[in-house]
């Protein structure tokens, strides 16, 4: 019997010979460039198919026969599959791409996206068929903030020559350990820290260098503060990503109200739109919403006089973005979490609340979303008919054709709520309105070098 050690086999396949044929290989999979997960992760796997046979043969010994035709039979097979699913992955962005550009432009608005590969993004800011970019890590990883600037300022001009407002571009900087951007912005503790160590009056120092470095690269939304209550205790045991424990501001719901109040006044002021997050909050889940979907436990009077005193008493003082999270209050809605929740959405904060501002909702991509029954595009029709009015995608914008598709189709068939859309199109007319007049600021100072057309200026 001929045992076959892979790690073995991949030494000896690393030869001219087969980078040549892995260089080629990546780019018959991916002839766009782009970075998509399933295809770069899984590549060297077929790689060692094609490649490992051939070596073992010339190095090792004739191999049997049958141990050849079996992995020429399983690599046929990937490539089958592969092939399949480039097909269908082509067809799907054909689809959105080609739809009718006045709908997708009307949809478009609603979808914030990240991305990695900048060419694939400009095609969507090309079609009108984005509102909003997200920017991380992965977008920045070895480039000068000179250079994520003049990207970010690309993808403006873009939309100011369609006639359209200005694109919304948010990241996550929170300070501490969720600092998407540091480096090259400078690093800042997080906000319960800083005042902790510098007190509550020390709040706009903190703000005003954080609204300069995000400014300074053409960032207007940060999705910040974090006004979850802080856990007493350490995170739960199944929480490896929220890690509330590490970034909130206080177990003390005062404390939390008057530091995210002060914090998200002054970074109005200073020109970034501040976003409160992760309603209703998930300081008492010992899930991560970043794998499954959370269910609060505590009853809605005990939610009311707790979590959600921040996010109340801050939204009625002042103006910001509210972050949904993928939460269910089973008191309110016991199906489906707050991010695709008319009841949350329309009944407590629309109406009892009269929050007529901006809501996001918290990242689609999370597993909460994609292994829900139904997947991600039946979620994004749920959420916009709720009333939300962005749709996140943080990563790369595949997981995006598939909700826009879904949205598309059910703008067709006279699925979607239309009268919710339009409220969302005006609350989304006047951020860009207000971006708009700073940019105009800005231009009659020297500081940017682009002026919208004068159809963006009637938006």
């Amino acid at each position: 019997m001929v045992l076959f050690d892979a790690r073995a086999a991949r030494r000896k396949a690393e030869t001219r010979d087969g980078e040549f044929f892995h260089h080629h290989f990546q780019s018959l999979m991916n002839p766009t460039g782009s970075s998509q997960f399933f295809f770069t992760k899984n590549t060297p796997r077929l790689h060692s198919f094609f490649i490992f046979p051939r070596h073992l043969s010339k190095q090792e010994g004739k191999m049997p026969k049958i141990f050849f035709k079996k992995t020429a039979k399983l690599a046929m097979l990937a490539l089958v599959g592969w092939a399949t699913l480039r097909t269908d992955d082509f067809l799907l962005r054909k689809e959105v791409l080609s739809a009718d550009p006045a709908l997708l432009l009307s949809l478009g608005r609603h979808f914030m996206v990240g991305y990695q590969d900048f060419e694939e993004i400009k095609q969507l800011v090309s079609h009108g068929a984005i509102g909003g970019i997200f920017i991380t890590r992965r977008n920045i990883a070895g480039k000068s903030a000179a250079e994520i600037k003049r990207e970010l300022d690309e993808l403006q001009r873009i939309q100011a020559d369609l006639g359209l407002p200005p694109l919304l571009i948010a990241t996550d900087q929170e300070g501490g350990t969720i600092s998407k951007l540091s480096p090259p912005l400078r690093e800042l503790p997080t906000l319960g820290e800083w005042v902790k160590d510098h007190g509550m009056d020390s709040v706009e120092d903190f703000v005003r260098m954080q609204a300069e470095d995000l400014l300074s690269l053409g960032v207007n939304v940060n999705f910040s503060p974090v006004v979850d209550l802080k856990p007493k205790g350490r995170a739960g045991i199944l929480d490896f990503n929220s890690r509330i424990d590490l970034r909130g501001i206080s177990p003390d719901p005062e404390t939390v109200t008057q530091v995210g109040l002060a914090y998200s006044r002054f970074l109005k002021q200073h020109g970034v739109m501040p976003t409160l997050k992760h309603f209703p909050g998930l300081s008492s889940l010992d899930t991560d919403t970043h794998l499954q979907k959370g269910r609060i436990k505590l009853s809605f009077e005990e939610l009311a006089e707790k979590d959600l005193k921040p996010f109340r008493e801050i939204l009625h003082s002042t103006e910001t973005f509210l972050m949904l999270g993928h939460v269910v209050i089973p008191d309110l809605d016991p199906e489906f979490p707050a991010s695709l929740s008319r009841s949350v959405v329309q009944k407590l904060l629309r109406r009892e609340w009269n929050f007529q501002g901006v809501i996001v909702t918290d990242d689609m991509t999370m597993g909460a979303i994609v292994r829900a029954p139904g997947g991600i595009g039946p979620a994004a029709v749920r959420s916009l008919n709720a009333g939300v009015d962005l749709l996140l995608f943080t990563r790369q914008p595949s997981l995006y054709y598939s909700a826009m598709r879904e949205t598309l189709r059910a703008q067709r068939r006279g699925e979607l709520a239309l009268g919710f859309l339009e409220q969302s199109e005006c609350r989304l007319a006047k951020i860009a309105t207000e971006i708009q007049g700073r940019k105009i600021e800005k231009i009659s100072n020297g500081d940017v070098s682009w002026e919208p057309s004068a159809l963006a200026a009637s938006h």
